[in-house]
């Protein structure tokens, strides 16, 4: 999956917010089990089903998943994901930019894709 797809998620439309949380998903699972795979301890966190609004703990973890991945892949996390109002949609769309931007780059380090 390429994750510029993320960058074209519509927030206010159930139906690509639904096909982004299912890619997402996808994406962080293939990236947790090469991982393991090759041996990494790495932090898991089911990321299905990301809540649009009221999502400051999934935020937080999600984020966390990243930095683990990050820390193994030696990728340096150019911006942060751990925080983002999602009832405004110039920072949402910023912060799914920069996170597709992220997932390109541990895939690329991963070789996945």
């Amino acid at each position: 999956m390429n994750a510029l797809f993320f960058t074209d998620v519509k927030i206010d439309s159930p139906d690509t917010w639904e096909a982004f949380t299912l890619a997402h998903g996808i994406d962080h699972d293939l990236l947790d089990r090469v991982l393991r795979k090759e041996g990494h301890q790495v932090a898991f966190y089911p990321l299905y089903e990301f809540p649009r609004l009221d999502n400051d703990a999934y935020l937080q973890t999600h984020w966390q998943v990243h930095q683990s991945h990050a820390r193994v892949l030696g990728v340096t996390l150019k911006a942060d994901l751990s925080t983002a109002d999602f009832s405004d949609e110039d920072q949402v769309r910023d912060w799914l930019q920069q996170h597709a931007y992220i997932h390109l780059a541990e895939n690329k380090a991963l070789g996945v894709r």
